[in-house]
C-alpha cells in the first residue's frame, strides 16, 4: 500500500486520502477500528484489519472484527436512557443520553473529534466518524485530514459559545439604559400630552395656532415612539439574560434578532424626526415665526 494515499470508508463515508503515519496516529487514538475499510486508491477495498501493517494478525481476527462491527451496528442501531460517554476536559463525561449529549454538542463541548462510546461497543470511537449527521462536513473532513493530534473544537463550534459570552457582557449597562430610558420616556409623554392639550386648547385660529399644534402633536408622538424603543432596549437585555443559562445556536441568533430590531427601530426613528425638523424649520422660516412667540402667544 502507497505511505502517502490511503482512503477510509466507514457506513458508506469516504475520508481522505491521508498516509500511513496519520494511520496509525487514528489508530492508536481510536478513531479506526478493525471494521473500518481502507483502499490505496478510492476503487477497491478490503477491512482495515486485513493490512498486517496497522493490525498484526491475531487468533480469529476474522470472527472478532466480523463480532465488533455488529455490536457497533447494534449500539448504533439501538438507544438506552444514560448510555453515552464522551472524553473532554481531559477526562471521561457521562453517562448521558443521546439528548444530554446533543446539549453537549450544541453548547461545543464535544465536536467531531471528540471520542464517543457507549454501551456495547466495542472501542472508543470519534464523534464525526460514529454519527456524521450530527456535525457539518466541513468539520468531519476537517477532524480526519488535520495534522493536529489534540481534540479542540472547530471554528464552528466554539463561535456559539464566544459570542454567547460577548453579547452577555453589556447586559447590565443594557438593563440601565432600558431603566433610564423608560422613566425619562414615560415622563415626557406625560409633559408632551399636557403640552399638547395645552397648544390645543389656547384661543386663536390661523397658521400659526396650526403650526404650533402640529409641532406639539409631532413631539408628543416622539416621546411615544421613544418609550417603545426603550421597552425594546428591556428586551434586549432579557434575551441577553438567557445566555447565561442556554449558550445555543437558536438563544444566540434570537439575540440578534432582538439587536437587530431594536437598532433598525432607533434607526428609523431618528431619521423620521430629522425629516420632521427640518420641514417644521421650513414651515416656521416661511411663517416667519418662532417656537418661543407661539409659546408666549399661548401663554
Amino acid at each position: 500500500m502507497s505511505n502517502d494515499r490511503i482512503y477510509i470508508r466507514f457506513k458508506g463515508r469516504v475520508l481522505g486520502p491521508v498516509n500511513s503515519e496519520k494511520i496509525r496516529e487514528m489508530i492508536k487514538r481510536g478513531q479506526i477500528t478493525r471494521q473500518h475499510e481502507l483502499s490505496p486508491d478510492g476503487t477497491s477495498w478490503r477491512l482495515a484489519s486485513e493490512y498486517e501493517e496497522f493490525f498484526p494478525s491475531q487468533v480469529t481476527k476474522g470472527v472478532a472484527t466480523t463480532a465488533a462491527a455488529k455490536v457497533v451496528e447494534k449500539a448504533q442501531a439501538t438507544e438506552s436512557p444514560k448510555e453515552w460517554y464522551a472524553h473532554f476536559d481531559d477526562a471521561n463525561q457521562g453517562p448521558v443520553d443521546e439528548s444530554g449529549l446533543r446539549l453537549w454538542i450544541a453548547s461545543g463541548k464535544v465536536n467531531g473529534k471528540t471520542m464517543l462510546w457507549k454501551n456495547g461497543m466495542a472501542e472508543w470511537m470519534e464523534a464525526g466518524m460514529m454519527r456524521p449527521e450530527w456535525f457539518s462536513k466541513n468539520n468531519s473532513r476537517t477532524a480526519v485530514t488535520t495534522s493536529n493530534t489534540d481534540a479542540t473544537p472547530s471554528d464552528g463550534d466554539g463561535s456559539i459559545s464566544s459570542y454567547a459570552v460577548d453579547a452577555y457582557k453589556p447586559r447590565g449597562w443594557i438593563l440601565f439604559l432600558a431603566i433610564c430610558a423608560v422613566i425619562y420616556s414615560s415622563l415626557s409623554v406625560m409633559g408632551g400630552t399636557l403640552a399638547f392639550i395645552g397648544v390645543a386648547s389656547a384661543p386663536g385660529s390661523g397658521p400659526i395656532k396650526a403650526l404650533g399644534v402640529v409641532t406639539s402633536l409631532l413631539i408628543l408622538v416622539a416621546f411615544c415612539v421613544a418609550f417603545y424603543i426603550s421597552i425594546l432596549l428591556f428586551r434586549v437585555a432579557s434575551s441577553v439574560q438567557v445566555l447565561r443559562y442556554r449558550q445555543t445556536n437558536a438563544e444566540v441568533q434570537a439575540v440578534f434578532q432582538t439587536y437587530s430590531k431594536f437598532w433598525t427601530t432607533l434607526g428609523i426613528f431618528v431619521m423620521s424626526m430629522l425629516i420632521a425638523l427640518f420641514l417644521l424649520t421650513f414651515m416656521f422660516l416661511a411663517l416667519g415665526v418662532s417656537v418661543s412667540s407661539i409659546l408666549q402667544r399661548d401663554s
